[in-house]
């Protein structure tokens, strides 16, 4: 059985969700101490500038704090920031009309912990994905993958580190909004809004 790990990510890359259709079990981690600068807060858009990190600030941590009790701080404006960006970014795209929406509402609840808030948005994108495994969401920190055979991906997706090895051939290329030269393994939303209804495809190939 091919099992795999991940960390629970905003609006996760592309490659995230290649491992992810390749899978027969896919846990996630949110027992696992929370680490900065990754993608656990941001996601990365392609807009006419080239590639943009959104960051989602969050209220600040103690060392080695559970990802599960981190904190959104919503004294800072970004929820306008992001979907005014996502707006600017993907509002031409052939399949953004199909699915905005069903994000932008997230958004607007509020939900005060980052893990549940990312969840809502992972949920609506296995949806649009129509992806059959529903992930096992792990409260405790997942040890020993070793010996469990489980890919482990909490460190290796990561917005300062090349794409691993194994999901590289993957990201083949597919019509942008932006660029003329393809920019790969971009949020997901990159992918839906630019594919929509052949995204499940392109994650199968």
């Amino acid at each position: 059985m091919q099992q795999i790990l991940h960390s629970l990510h905003y609006f996760p890359c592309v490659a995230y969700f290649c491992a992810w259709a390749r899978s027969e079990r896919v846990l996630i981690d949110v027992g696992e101490h929370y680490a900065k600068q990754s993608y656990r807060n941001r996601t990365r858009i392609l807009t006419s500038q080239g590639a943009l990190d959104l960051i989602i600030p969050v209220k600040k941590t103690e060392p080695k704090q559970a990802t599960q009790t981190i904190e959104i701080d919503y004294s800072q404006k970004w929820i306008d920031l992001h979907l005014r960006s996502i707006k600017t970014a993907y509002g031409k795209a052939p399949f953004f009309a199909y699915y905005f929406e069903e994000f932008e509402a997230i958004y607007q609840t509020k939900i005060p912990l980052l893990a549940d808030f990312n969840l809502q948005l992972l949920t609506v994108c296995r949806k649009i994905l129509q992806l059959p495994q529903a992930p096992e969401i792990c409260l405790a920190y997942v040890q020993d993958t070793e010996n469990q055979a489980i890919t482990d991906y909490r460190n290796t997706i990561h917005p300062k580190l090349p794409i691993p090895n194994m999901l590289e051939n993957s990201l083949k290329p597919y019509t942008q909004v932006f660029g003329k030269s393809f920019a790969p393994n971009m949020s997901i939303i990159d992918l839906i809004f630019c594919e929509g209804i052949y995204a499940k495809k392109y994650l199968d190939l």
